[in-house]
């Protein structure tokens, strides 16, 4: 997880330095960025995309970054000065079906950002091994040849029929 805040006031150059160095640092983890460009984007919100937002184009097609936000949600940011789209959640190494419920909440809170809500469904592995064991004693091998090549003329069959319908 990588927070961000890029203060409106200061270049994105020293944020952007630092994330592409984690970034290089850690390619082959899983990676969430979350944090306040104080950019503006047509690929996370309805406006034209600013000198900021050029920068961070540079960042995700660098590192093949997935934004996740929807840019016809709400606003992230709603003060005294209007409303923006600036707040960026992106991923890499991470199966974007895997983010859900993402959305910008329309609770009101003590900030002038809004609360930035999403779920990160884990991955189903099991890391207990499977073993799998065979008893061969006292089985009768001529019964099991003889099963065998029955199946086996039995698919033939089921082959050259299937085969047969696919013509007609």
């Amino acid at each position: 997880m990588i927070p961000v805040y890029s203060p409106p006031s200061e270049e994105l150059g020293e944020n952007m330095n630092e994330i592409s160095t984690l970034l290089l640092r850690f390619s082959q983890e899983k990676i969430v960025i979350l944090g306040d460009f104080n950019s503006k984007s047509s690929i996370w919100g309805p406006r034209n995309t600013d000198k900021r937002g050029k920068i961070v184009h540079d960042l995700i097609n660098q590192f093949g970054l997935v934004v996740i936000n929807d840019r016809d949600s709400l606003p992230s940011f709603n003060g005294p000065c209007g409303i923006s789209w600036i707040d960026i959640m992106m991923v890499k190494n991470i199966g974007v079906d895997r983010i859900i419920e993402w959305k910008i909440s329309d609770r009101i809170t003590l900030s002038d950002h809004q609360i930035m809500e999403f779920k990160i469904e884990k991955e189903n592995f099991s890391n207990k091994r499977k073993t799998c064991k065979w008893s061969i004693e006292n089985k009768n091998f001529f019964d099991f040849k003889i099963k065998v090549n029955q199946s086996v003329e039995r698919c033939k069959t089921n082959y050259k029929d299937s085969n047969k319908n696919l013509m007609k």
